[in-house]
């Protein structure tokens, strides 16, 4: 080889080394960036929004300081809008973290930005989004439902006996509705159920933990509805007995009469009813007057006695006149 080409090989092969030297020393002194990500949790409890941890690391080997420039949500959801990340030698990468509260209406990616500079007065803007929607943070729903079933020979069963009213009383307040109480949504807590029974049924505890009163037309129960779960609340049935009088033998009065017992009390028992009065007799006709053909009534028997009286004055009026009567003889 001729000490021209030596020449001209030994300076093409220092060119290479200078510059993958100069690549070398330079890269870490142009990284000057930020990698941001994030992570988020459901804030406690369920229902009530979402946390997020921003984190940002500095991959230059300086110090840096920034700001948050803008953020889904607003700024105030933010721990703090400042921030500072010491140098990063090496990996893994410095970093710091700031912490976002959203709330349970929040949806959809969330975006943050930032601008930061390096002790060297180098600056940079960076953004970065995350996806909150997959968490599904929303507030949980439970329920709450009522049954009043049949109870059969004193042990409980799962017939449902349509009618009668089921209420619950608590977080949230359930009116009186038709048995079966279908599934409500309620807020979580406890509740006291009320039931009244179907027409003709009277409420019984049938080794079931409600409570009837003592007449059984009502009764309450005490039911609890866990978060995102449900409660239910059992009563139970029997029919009412029919209660009949048993016929009583009526009570023989004085007279040889009877009347009914009725059971009531002597006190309240209705006042007998007042016999309606006699009808007097029909007057019996006089027999008639021989050889008249007329009826002997008072003003015949007047007429009778007068003449009866007058012919025998008329008799004693000539008897004192005769002869015989003075004592004179003829």
């Amino acid at each position: 080889m001729s000490g021209r080409v030596r020449r001209v090989v030994t300076g093409a092969v220092a060119s290479a080394l200078a510059i993958v030297g100069l690549v070398a020393f330079a890269t870490p002194a142009f990284a000057h960036d930020n990698l941001i990500s994030a992570s988020a949790n459901c804030a406690s409890p369920l229902g009530s929004g979402y946390t997020i941890a921003w984190t940002i690391q500095n991959d230059f080997n300086g110090p840096e300081t920034g700001s948050v420039t803008s953020v889904t949500g607003g700024l105030s959801t933010l721990s703090s809008t400042t921030f500072g990340v010491a140098a990063s030698p090496g990996q893994p990468y410095s970093s710091t973290t700031l912490t976002q509260t959203l709330p349970a209406t929040a949806s959809g990616p969330i975006t943050l930005a930032i601008s930061s500079r390096w002790s060297d007065g180098f600056s940079t803007a960076d953004a970065t989004s995350y996806d909150i929607t997959p968490l599904n943070c929303g507030a949980p729903q439970q329920t709450i439902a009522g049954h009043i079933y049949l109870c059969a020979n004193s042990a409980p069963t799962t017939t449902e006996q349509s009618g009668g009213t089921l209420a619950a009383s608590g977080p949230t307040t359930v009116s009186a509705t038709p048995n079966p109480l279908a599934p409500v949504p309620v807020n979580a807590g406890g509740y006291t159920m009320t039931a009244t029974p179907p027409a003709g049924y009277t409420l019984v505890a049938c080794t079931g933990s409600s409570t009837p009163d003592s007449s059984g037309s009502t009764a309450t129960e005490s039911v609890t509805v866990p978060s995102g779960g449900a409660g239910v609340g059992i009563f139970y049935v029997v029919a009412t007995p029919v209660v009949t009088n048993p016929t009583a033998t009526p009570p023989t009065n004085s007279g040889g009469s009877s009347q009914p017992t009725t059971g009531i009390p002597a006190a309240t028992a209705p006042p007998a009813a007042t016999p309606p009065a006699a009808t007097p007799p029909a007057a019996v006709p006089a027999a008639p007057l021989a050889f008249t053909g007329a009826f002997l009534t008072w003003e015949w028997l007047i007429g009778l006695v007068t003449l009866l009286l007058g012919a025998g004055l008329v008799v004693i009026s000539r008897w004192r006149r005769s002869p015989a009567a003075r004592g004179v003889s003829p």
